[in-house]
C-alpha cells in the first residue's frame, strides 16, 4: 500500500493521514449556576446578624479589637467579619458579595473560592488591624469581598 509501506488502502499510493490521540473531555470547574458558598456566606453573615441584635455583647466578645488580638485572642481576625454594625451595614456587604461573589464562585469552583474568601476576610483583618489604633473595634465583611473583588 503506497511506496512505504503504510498507506490507505481504499487510495493506493496515498499515505495515510497521521491520528490523533483522543482528548480528554475538559475539567468543568462550573457549578452550572449554583453557588453554595456565596448563599451560605450570605446566610450565616444574616443569622449571625440577628443574633448580634439580639445580643449586642456579641460585638464586643468577637469583633475585631487590634489589642485583644495582640493578647491573644487571634478568632476575632475571622470571627469580626461575620458581624456587622448595622442592618445598612450588612445589606450592602451582603449585595456586594453576592454580585461579586456568584460569578466568581462559578469560575473558581466551591473550594477555590471559599479559601479565596477566607484568605482575604484574614487579610483584611490583618490590614484594618494595621491601620487602626489599638483600642478600636472593627467589624463588617468589606475586606473579604474586596478580596474578591481583587482577584
Amino acid at each position: 500500500y503506497g511506496r512505504l509501506g503504510g498507506g490507505d488502502p481504499a487510495r493506493p499510493g496515498r499515505p495515510t493521514p497521521p491520528t490523533r490521540p483522543a482528548r480528554p473531555a475538559p475539567r468543568r470547574v462550573a457549578t452550572r449556576g449554583r453557588t453554595p458558598i456565596t448563599l451560605g456566606l450570605i446566610a450565616v453573615n444574616v443569622v449571625v446578624y440577628l443574633l448580634q441584635s439580639a445580643d449586642p455583647s456579641l460585638t464586643y466578645r468577637y469583633g475585631l479589637l487590634p489589642l485583644a488580638v495582640e493578647a491573644g485572642q487571634y478568632e476575632r481576625l475571622l470571627t469580626s467579619t461575620f458581624l456587622h454594625g448595622g442592618l445598612l451595614h450588612l445589606a450592602f456587604n451582603m449585595l456586594a458579595l453576592y454580585i461579586v461573589g456568584a460569578p466568581l464562585e462559578r469560575v473558581l469552583g466551591t473550594g477555590r473560592y471559599l479559601t479565596i474568601y477566607l484568605a482575604s476576610a484574614l487579610g483584611g483583618s490583618l490590614l484594618a488591624m494595621l491601620l487602626s489604633p489599638p483600642d478600636t473595634l472593627g467589624v463588617g465583611a468589606s475586606g473579604a469581598v474586596f478580596g474578591l473583588s481583587a482577584r
